[in-house]
């Protein structure tokens, strides 16, 4: 028996549905530390253009804000990721996860 952990509204059973398609999706997830305010945004694909436009949307809705990152490479190496941080330092803080450890972002449980 498979056995996951998710989110769900409380006395809702969740249910999955399965088109039976490989086609992929990219996900990003904010929550604020109250709970109170969220921000997710879906996009086709996963990538330096897609991340900035992301955090760009954080920007906007949280003004300060610290981001936990994982070590994928569309959340440093882009040039233009690298000069928004550089350009924004003063509203938010960047802090790194460890390479190889997904058990410390809490935000994969949601994508499990």
């Amino acid at each position: 028996m498979l056995v996951r952990r998710m989110w769900a509204a409380k006395g809702i059973r969740p249910t999955v549905t399965i088109t039976g398609s490989h086609q992929k999706t990219c996900v990003f997830g904010t929550i604020s530390t109250d709970g109170r305010q969220q921000l997710f945004r879906q996009y086709d694909y996963f990538d330096g253009d897609t991340f900035l436009l992301y955090l760009k949307e954080i920007k906007r809705k949280f003004h300060k804000f610290i981001i936990f990152l994982d070590r994928a490479a569309q959340h440093y190496r882009s040039k233009k990721v690298k000069a928004f941080m550089e350009n924004n330092k003063n509203a938010f803080t960047v802090l790194w996860l460890p390479k190889g450890s997904p058990e410390f972002n809490a935000i994969e449980e949601c994508w499990r």
